[in-house]
């Protein structure tokens, strides 16, 4: 296993449609030879110190109602402008309807991101 850290947000709990269990093992599994993944449920992790210890946020969030805060938003923000990794996996782009995406998009101000998503492929410079 590498030295890279990897933290993945997922909804165990009451999810619409698609649940983190087990989702999470796979994740895991998937990545195990290069980076270390923990998986969690919990939004709370989404600030600054928390993402600090990672390389890589890895959504799997579930589409619901739920705002993100503002402060939770500029965590995951920050992080990416740092030279953080962001994987959405599936409905893991949920996280990003919410307005911190578009400070991270190609198509926002700052662009973030450096790929661009177009007819169901990924495009990137990384």
């Amino acid at each position: 296993m590498g030295n890279k850290r990897a933290l993945a947000l997922g909804t165990y709990e009451g999810a619409k449609y698609h649940p983190f269990t087990g989702g999470d093992k796979i994740v895991e599994g998937v990545l195990a030879d290069d980076i270390a993944v923990d998986s969690t449920d919990d939004y709370g992790v989404l600030n600054k110190k928390t993402l600090g210890g990672y390389d890589l946020f890895i959504s799997y969030t579930e589409f619901d109602d739920t705002r993100l805060p503002d402060e939770a938003a500029a965590a995951l923000v920050s992080f990416v402008a740092g030279g953080g990794g962001l994987l959405a996996i599936h409905n893991g782009i949920s996280i990003t309807i919410r307005r911190c995406w578009r400070n991270m998009s190609t198509a926002g101000s700052s662009g973030l991101l450096p790929g661009r998503m177009d007819s169901g492929s990924a495009k990137s410079s990384i």
